[in-house]
């Protein structure tokens, strides 16, 4: 689980295999990946160094991507669960490579 620096919101990968931002007080869900299945749970999730989140499923194979990988190996990516609820990846230079609320991709 990963919560934002406030403690109002918290990513979380549900038992069903999504991914989802909700806020804690509430319990309302403001971002999922819509990865929810019934087929080869558990599933993981991995940022990578060349800035590409993945959702894998048990045979490790990917069911969700952000597609924001970069071909620059030297670069240093974080996943940030902002105060506002937004899930984004930041660049070693802070330049926004992805956000959750601008798509929602599959592969």
């Amino acid at each position: 689980m990963l919560v934002s620096s406030s403690g109002e919101y918290k990513l979380v990968m549900q038992s069903d295999g999504n991914l989802v931002v909700s806020n804690i007080k509430t319990g309302i869900t403001i971002w999922s990946s819509g990865t929810a299945s019934n087929k080869n749970l558990p599933y993981s999730c991995t940022m990578h160094g060349d800035g590409n989140f993945v959702i894998y499923n048990k045979k490790t194979q990917p069911v969700w991507s952000s597609q924001s990988f970069d071909w620059r190996p030297s670069d240093t990516y974080a996943l940030i669960l902002e105060d506002s609820g937004r899930l984004s990846i930041y660049g070693v230079d802070q330049s926004l490579e992805w956000t959750a609320f601008k798509s929602r991709r599959t592969i």
